[in-house]
């Protein structure tokens, strides 16, 4: 599971905006992979969170779909931890955690 999936699966779960999701970001230095490392390791982010275990999968699977998705239709999907990710776009009080891109960013 790479950063994007999680990225999108964090946006997806209930109660989560994403500049908590940015937050997060920037306070971790590495995210976990395995989805019940991840679950741990964002309620000691955050013991506010409302979801379980089964919601975070359940978004993870949905974000796979959706970058699938994309992929299939020759969009990029460019995270904020990535080289790519427009340097100006982290400017932005209040920035996009990830983008999606069809054609070349550069």
């Amino acid at each position: 599971m790479d950063n994007n999936v999680i990225i999108q699966a964090l946006l997806l779960l209930p109660g989560i905006s994403r500049k908590t999701v940015w937050k997060f970001l920037k306070r971790v230095t590495n995210i976990e992979k395995d989805p019940i490392s991840l679950y741990d390791q964002l309620f000691c982010f955050s013991r506010k969170f409302k979801f379980t275990k089964q919601v975070l999968i359940d978004c993870i699977n949905h974000a796979e779909s959706i970058i699938s998705k994309a992929m299939d239709k020759d969009i990029d999907a460019i995270s904020i931890l990535d080289d790519l990710f427009p340097p100006n776009f982290k400017l932005i009080d209040d920035p996009p955690v990830l983008i999606y891109v069809k054609g070349n960013i550069l």
